[in-house]
């Protein structure tokens, strides 16, 4: 087996990264297109597995008017996020090319399962760079603590992936 070279690991992440955003993309182009697409997937993602910070304004912005009992399109997501100051960042052109550029509505779940997938690997990565830096600095921490920490956050993220597999 050959081993990746250092070039070889920027470009996967910057796939990876890719991936992820065209996934959030079709998942709130999705969710404007089709209102039931929000019943599918409101237990498996949240705000915070967006990776691209507008997404999340979106992702709000959706949440918010289908709890109100209101359609989540496009003018209204629009709207949505004029009336709170967040036009800057998003505009109608924008939201409407995430639509547009939606494959299909019907593979909501799939895009779903991708951003939380990529969510989870980002939640992993921060826990394993925090631990390993406590164990590399320990200060006044006992190892053992740092230890069990880690453990019960292991578990905790366990428990999270476990229920998004479930879904």
């Amino acid at each position: 087996m050959s081993q990746r070279k250092p070039a070889d690991i920027v470009e996967f992440k910057k796939d990876a990264n890719r991936i992820v955003l065209l996934a959030e993309s079709a998942l709130l182009g999705s969710l404007m297109l089709d209102a039931r697409a929000f019943g599918k997937v409101r237990r498996l993602v949240s705000e915070a597995d967006f990776i691209e910070p507008k997404h999340r304004f979106i992702f709000r912005a959706v949440v918010h008017l289908q709890q109100r009992g209101a359609l989540a399109d496009v003018i209204a997501v629009a709207d949505f996020l004029e009336e709170r100051g967040h036009k800057q960042f998003i505009d109608l052109a924008y939201l409407g090319m995430m639509a547009k550029d939606t494959p299909s509505a019907a593979n909501v779940m799939t895009y779903a399962r991708i951003v939380k997938k990529h969510a989870l690997m980002r939640k992993g990565l921060k826990l394993v760079r925090h631990y390993a830096h406590l164990l590399q600095h320990p200060g006044e921490y006992e190892v053992t603590d740092i230890i069990n920490q880690l453990s019960n956050a292991a578990f905790v993220l366990q428990q999270e992936a476990e229920s998004a597999h479930d879904d």
